[in-house]
């Protein structure tokens, strides 16, 4: 375990820190002593116990990046009904880190079109991911947009 830190957002997940140029790991007095732009973080292995552990990193930085999503859909263009708006989601895992950044793209989405417009939400992973996890995140996790959005 590793605490890893952007900005003002840390995160503990179990990872690889190393350096660019540096041996294939780091010790933590290595990692004070470099400067963050030089460290390349590694999440752990889809095959290893602990991967969807380490997707803690990566939700860490979702509450700054959901401004992102809400910009992004409050600026592209959109399809005319019957036409779907179409998200990817690209490397979706359990789903879990897309449900905020999802939702809030549906809710700006929905500012600019009438509620009847379909929205298509795309998940892809590699092929060895647990669809059925991710699917079972989409109908019962409660921040979940299929519980927020009827033409999803």
């Amino acid at each position: 375990m590793a605490e890893v830190c952007h900005g003002s957002v840390c995160a503990e997940a179990p990872i690889s820190v190393v350096a660019a140029s540096s041996a294939p790991t780091a010790t933590a007095s290595y990692r004070r002593s470099v400067p963050e732009s030089s460290i390349v973080v590694r999440p752990e292995p889809i095959e290893s116990d602990s991967y969807s552990a380490s997707s803690r990193l990566q939700a860490a930085g979702l509450r700054p990046a959901i401004k992102l999503f809400e910009e992004a859909a409050a600026a592209v263009p959109l399809p005319a009904p019957p036409q779907p708006v179409v998200i990817a989601d690209y490397g979706a895992s359990t789903g879990h880190n897309s449900l905020l950044p999802v939702c809030a793209a549906i809710t700006v989405l929905r500012k600019r079109t009438r509620p009847e417009h379909s929205v298509l939400v795309a998940h892809t992973d590699v092929p060895d991911n647990d669809f059925t996890a991710m699917f079972r995140t989409l109908e019962e996790d409660p921040d979940s947009y299929l519980r927020r959005d009827a033409a999803t």
